[in-house]
């Protein structure tokens, strides 16, 4: 099943039960928490994820379930016992709010979805000129993909192993690192000068590192592509470089080529999720305009000249 028709038969099974349960809070609260999960297993379940990219988009939808159990709350238990007209300008602003509020979690979305799709276009430094020189550019220095080896001089956890984490499988399905030995920095050698430091990651910033009984393991003398950015005062000098990589989104063992060859296709994939994820957002900031307007043109409609349930004080009391 593609993840298109996987959303599909999720969307319109939501959509029957919202329509069901359009009067029942606790179980539209339930239904939020399930399609949210549903829509993540989905993209997991259909195809090869960017593990980063997915972390981080499953950590901003956190928002967009917390605060869909705020506008269910609204929409099903508070709204309808309104009765004032007095209160027809700040029922709209309330859900204008809770629009603005999608519409930022969406823009998160966005902007995580973007930061990926960029990994063609970053400058490929392969020598060490090619690093000095860009180090040494009058633009601001951005993220770039390093081509580096792990150096001989990286600190070891065991002999020659300078990183691990438990990668555990079930087919093709990745599932989340159990265990871990991750360093606080790692040391690349690029011929012509000292070691370069570059700043730590997390398990799902780890790409293509070898397997080993479970196990994914990174080696001195791996070579390595690492997309970060230059920075300088990471090393301490002499013993290394000065200028070092931060801010490091990814270490993938292998060369340039084949990482962009096999993270593009995947990170692109991911990203297209986690745009539909924002749009999804999007969608939602104008069904809460929608139910905000309806909401106030009842109170002008039918509503009654006690006073206004919502009110705004600041100050003290």
């Amino acid at each position: 099943m593609t993840l298109a028709a996987a959303w599909g038969a999720v969307g319109l099974g939501a959509a029957v039960l919202a329509h069901r349960w359009r009067h029942r809070a606790l179980r539209l609260c339930a239904l939020v928490v399930c399609v949210v999960v549903a829509l993540l297993l989905a993209v997991v379940l259909t195809g090869e994820v960017a593990p980063d990219l997915f972390a981080r988009a499953a950590r901003i939808s956190v928002a967009t379930v917390v605060l869909s159990l705020v506008a269910v709350l609204l929409a099903v238990r508070a709204a309808p016992q309104l009765v004032s007209r007095n209160d027809r300008h700040s029922v709209a602003l309330v859900f204008t709010a809770v629009a603005a509020l999608y519409l930022a979690i969406g823009a998160f979305l966005a902007s995580a979805a973007h930061d990926v799709s960029r990994v063609r276009d970053l400058p490929q430094l392969r020598t060490r000129d090619q690093f000095i020189d860009w180090r040494d550019s009058p633009t601001q220095p951005g993220p770039v993909l390093l081509e580096a080896r792990i150096s001989a001089a990286a600190t070891e956890f065991e002999p020659g192993v300078v990183a691990w984490y438990r990668c555990p499988t079930i087919g093709p399905l990745r599932l989340p690192a159990t265990a871990h030995q991750l360093p606080t920095r790692y040391l690349l050698d690029l011929p012509g000068g000292p070691p370069i430091v570059t700043g730590p990651i997390g398990t799902d910033q780890a790409w293509a590192w070898p397997s080993t009984g479970g196990d994914c393991v990174l080696h001195r003398g791996d070579p390595v592509v690492v997309w970060g950015e230059l920075q300088g005062d990471m090393g301490a000098g002499g013993a290394t470089s000065y200028t070092g990589l931060a801010n490091v989104q990814t270490i993938a063992v292998g060369d340039t080529r084949s990482f962009l060859e096999d993270f593009v296709p995947v990170a692109d994939r991911t990203g297209r999720a986690v745009n539909a994820l924002a749009a999804l957002n999007g969608v939602l900031a104008v069904v809460m305009v929608g139910v905000g307007l309806r909401a106030s043109r009842r109170l002008a409609r039918v509503g009654t000249d006690t006073p206004a349930r919502i009110t705004w004080r600041s100050g003290s009391r």
